[in-house]
């Protein structure tokens, strides 16, 4: 387990302004999506029930036009081939999203916690022994069940000031133990985990 350099918690005010301008830009695709797609969509809702030329006032007929379509084969093929291509459609994406997610997390997302915490540009180590970086921490270790709990005490780092200061750094659980001498993460191998440090 590690501490990440990377700071992740945004002030009151920095947090207020990126709202303000997230909400100013997903603005205009509600707006087109009230008027191009869901307003088409119950409208059509509402012909389904009708029968109606595009001309003088829509009779209500009820389920007569669904009756009549599902009794009509190339209805029915559109509506198999409409299936098949939703389905190979959602295969291929739900594939792509696992294959980038994947990319995601083992190219991406590593560098945005950033490297081990480590102002003092200390070689990494064993906590608590020797030089080390600030932000390598004792093992973590697992019970059968899968639960965890860690307690311990430092010296080396510090909570609200200071080049030590771990508010808003990025707690980060690897997979393997550390071996305190690999350098720079002690070959832990990937991530499993992560949190943000705050004050309570």
């Amino acid at each position: 387990m590690r501490l990440g350099s990377a700071s992740a918690v945004p002030s009151l005010g920095r947090r207020s302004r990126r709202d303000r301008a997230f909400y100013a830009t997903v603005a205009p695709f509600f707006a087109i999506f009230t008027v191009f797609s869901l307003f088409p969509v119950l409208f059509s809702l509402y012909l389904g029930f009708n029968r109606w030329d595009g001309f003088g006032t829509p009779k209500f007929v009820g389920l007569d036009n669904y009756l009549r379509a599902l009794a009509d084969p190339v209805f029915r093929q559109a509506i198999w081939n409409t299936f098949v291509v939703w389905i190979a459609s959602a295969t291929a994406t739900v594939a792509l999203a696992f294959g980038l997610t994947v990319l995601t997390g083992a190219y991406a997302l590593g560098p945005i916690s950033g490297g081990h915490f480590n102002p003092a540009g200390a070689p990494h180590g064993r906590h608590g022994s020797g030089r080390h970086h600030v932000g390598d921490l004792p093992s973590l270790r697992a019970d059968a069940t899968g639960v965890a709990r860690f307690n311990f005490e430092s010296r080396s780092i510090a909570v609200g000031s200071g080049p030590a200061d771990i508010v808003g750094k990025g707690l980060i659980v690897h997979r393997d133990p550390d071996d305190y001498a690999t350098q720079p993460t002690g070959n832990a191998g990937p991530r499993l985990a992560c949190a943000v440090i705050a004050r309570g």
